[in-house]
């Protein structure tokens, strides 16, 4: 007997979130050494002086203006998001086989550290060259950074990688109109 749609996105949200909890769980050891890795990378790639802060998962990016020398703080809490939906998301998809879905959440999950170096980059970047960082927060280009990297993105990679699986009719559209 087929199952109707309703079940199968019923039971598509229960994995999801039982594995979003168990995610989330096992997040809560993985995140200071990520956090280390942002910053060690971002450190060396930037030319202000970027570091994590004492027993804290906040990033701090050191400034040195004619306004004044500081810091700005940024929690890695806040990048976290997608890198816990995004294997969720994967993990569930109906259809992938063990190692496409193994496959696909190491692509995700590269491409989700490349944003968050890029991000922590522009963000330096972004405090560097401003005035007055201490108006780092209410940048328009960081609000839109922010809201992109950790609520778009993640949605997207998961759509790009996994959207033949969990809309088949779309890889069906595409057969019929190469022919």
């Amino acid at each position: 007997m087929p199952v109707s749609p309703r079940a199968r996105l019923i039971r598509f949200i229960g994995e999801a979130v039982g594995l979003l909890i168990i995610v989330s769980v096992v997040w809560y050891f993985i995140d200071p050494p990520y956090n280390r890795l942002l910053v060690e990378i971002t450190d060396r790639l930037s030319s202000l002086r970027i570091a994590l802060g004492d027993g804290t998962s906040v990033i701090y990016i050191y400034f040195d203006t004619p306004l004044g020398e500081g810091s700005i703080g940024i929690r890695g809490a806040g990048f976290h998001f997608g890198l816990i939906l995004l294997p969720v998301l994967i993990a569930v998809t109906p259809g992938l086989k063990l190692l496409r879905r193994l496959k696909f959440i190491a692509i995700a999950l590269g491409v989700m550290l490349a944003i968050h170096i890029i991000t922590i980059l522009i963000f330096a970047l972004i405090i560097g060259t401003s005035a007055d960082p201490a108006q780092f927060g209410t940048n328009p280009w960081v609000i839109f950074l922010v809201t992109i990297g950790t609520q778009l993105f993640p949605a997207m990679i998961w759509v790009i990688l996994c959207f033949k699986y969990w809309f088949p009719m779309a890889e069906a559209v595409g057969k019929k109109k190469k022919r």
